[in-house]
């Protein structure tokens, strides 16, 4: 009879730990906001990952997370917005950067990841490498950006954005025709060095 009682005991231990080892999220899974904000090891690469099953859907403004998630739908400003607050949760400094392309009335928006050098693209989402290895200027983000829709861009700004404020703020803004060094963001970057 105790080994019964052994056997259950057993049983209930391996099954909480299988419970509580798949509580993570998962990509085939629907999840919502604050399934989002309780995952503290959330890592970009993970983020990344939690998107390959979501599908484009253009929408004139950012949606509310809640809707992005739950139609698992949306677009690169839905995608970039949500990451940078989640992942600016967890830790991690993060940029929403917005590259407007040439011969068409688009703009793609990204958010930058400041410790792995790296960004996420909604384009990417369903590649095996979803993170985008860059430089951190404006223009870096802006040319890999324009040489994935096989373009060129005019301007890039980076913005910031609030979802109970509902709009974008523009800060940095560069123009391509300009010099390089002139741009906003790299003068910023130098007069931050320290001098020998």
């Amino acid at each position: 009879m105790r080994r019964g009682v052994f056997g259950r005991a057993v049983l209930v231990v391996g099954l909480t730990l299988l419970s509580s080892s798949s509580s993570a999220i998962k990509p085939t899974e629907h999840f919502r906001l604050a399934d989002l904000e309780k995952e503290r090891s959330m890592t970009p690469e993970k983020f990344a990952d939690l998107f390959q099953r979501f599908f484009y859907e253009l929408y004139p403004k950012v949606r509310p997370p809640e809707d992005f998630l739950w139609q698992r739908a949306g677009d690169c400003d839905d995608y970039a917005v949500l990451g940078a607050y989640i992942l600016g949760r967890n830790g991690f400094k993060t940029r929403l950067m917005q590259v407007q392309l040439t011969g068409s009335n688009v703009d793609h928006a990204v958010v930058f990841v400041t410790e792995k050098n790296v960004y996420l693209d909604y384009n990417n989402r369903q590649l095996r490498n979803k993170l985008v290895k860059s430089d951190p200027t404006l223009r870096d983000v802006a040319t890999l950006v324009a040489n994935s829709f096989k373009r060129s861009w005019t301007t890039a700004f980076e913005f910031t954005y609030s979802y109970d404020e509902g709009w974008k703020k523009p800060g940095w803004v560069i123009v391509k025709t300009n010099a390089p060094d002139r741009d906003a963001d790299r003068m910023s970057a130098q007069q931050s060095k320290p001098r020998p």
